[in-house]
């Protein structure tokens, strides 16, 4: 990677898209915290606080909005019930303390969604609740889409155990290392899968699964997962610590200072802002009306999770054990023209340097 060409500010973010919500997340928010209560997915109040402060009926509203608003009544209950697991069991300590565990539910969680059968859930919240969300998708969505969200949960939790791994080791991981692992468990894989289900349209197979077509969808996990880190940095630094993110990873693997990492971070992810819009415009003349609409919606995805992330409590608002806020965190609303890098070289990781392969 070449120096940036200025001082980058690491508050301000490079979208060049207009952000959009569904004008019914509020009605849909309402309906979901009644599910939450209703499957018990917050044991305390502490947990209650968090997961309410998600705000995830308004994250996938910004996704699609213009989606169905009953698809989308699911989409968020999938989102609040994908950050009470992922809570729980990445950031609540549980796998450090038992990682095979995880493991062990991984697999039963899984077929949990291939079967749709409710004796496997037994009494776990989590995997009751799942179950409840996997049968209204399923009637909601053809074979093609029901079995595409099936497997993108395998992505998603295949990246849990990794970072399951690396904390259980007590290890951080390289650069490449930790790109595959962010790539997977920020959850992107079974958001954009639920897309064209909260619309009502399916991808032909032959576009959704195209090289072109895949690399943004990556493109866009990775660079709306990097600009939750910039934001959740901001809230880590005010004594509410979480796992290592890409920060912690750039300051071991380059001695640099916080802000040294924090500023290569930006200068990364505005590279990969930059390669989104140029292959998005050179695959769109080309595409069907359906994979446009996909398309428009992974920059929704972009540019509505800068809003929500900016916005949302759970980065805003540092809890205490005592399971009240503590304290808040000033974030930025700014944004900037012109990114920090807009260099089309490959960043020099394997994992995702095929991206850039797909321009021509």
């Amino acid at each position: 990677m070449k120096p940036q060409r200025y001082e980058v500010d690491t508050g301000l973010f490079y979208c060049p898209i207009q952000s959009a919500v569904h004008p019914r997340v509020g009605d849909v928010a309402e309906r979901s915290l009644a599910w939450i209560t209703k499957f018990g997915l917050s044991a305390d109040d502490r947990q209650r606080k968090r997961l309410m402060a998600t705000n995830s009926a308004e994250f996938y509203g910004r996704i699609t909005p213009e989606g169905l608003e009953d698809r989308l009544q699911i989409a968020a209950d999938w989102c609040y019930w994908g950050f009470a697991f992922d809570d729980a069991w990445s950031y609540e300590g549980e796998t450090t303390r038992h990682p095979d565990d995880l493991l062990a539910l991984v697999g039963r969680l899984l077929r949990i969604l291939q079967t749709l059968d409710a004796r496997l859930c037994g009494n776990d919240p989590f995997l009751v609740a799942l179950h409840d969300i996997a049968v209204r998708l399923s009637a909601g969505s053809t074979p093609v889409q029901m079995r595409q969200w099936v497997e993108s949960h395998r992505l998603w939790l295949l990246g849990m155990a990794q970072r399951a791994n690396f904390t259980a080791r007590g290890i951080i991981p390289t650069l490449d290392a930790y790109l595959t692992m962010r790539l997977h468990d920020c959850g992107g894989a079974p958001c954009t899968a639920m897309i064209g289900i909260v619309d009502g349209v399916e991808v032909p197979c032959h576009e959704i699964d195209s090289p072109a077509v895949r690399a943004l969808t990556e493109v866009a996990w990775m660079t709306a997962a990097l600009d939750n880190e910039r934001v959740s940095h901001a809230k880590e630094v005010h004594g509410e610590a979480q796992v290592k993110n890409l920060v912690d990873v750039l300051m071991h693997e380059r001695a640099c200072s916080a802000q040294e990492a924090l500023s290569t971070l930006v200068v990364m992810r505005d590279r990969m802002m930059c390669l989104f819009l140029r292959l998005r415009e050179q695959t769109i003349p080309t595409a069907s009306p359906i994979l446009r609409r996909y398309l428009t919606d992974l920059g929704h995805m972009i540019a509505g999770n800068i809003e929500w992330s900016l916005g949302t409590a759970r980065y805003t608002t540092v809890y205490g054990d005592a399971a009240v806020p503590i304290g808040s965190v000033s974030l930025s609303t700014g944004w900037v023209l012109e990114p920090a890098d807009d260099l089309c070289e490959p960043l020099p990781f394997p994992s995702i340097s095929w991206w850039w392969e797909q321009l021509h």
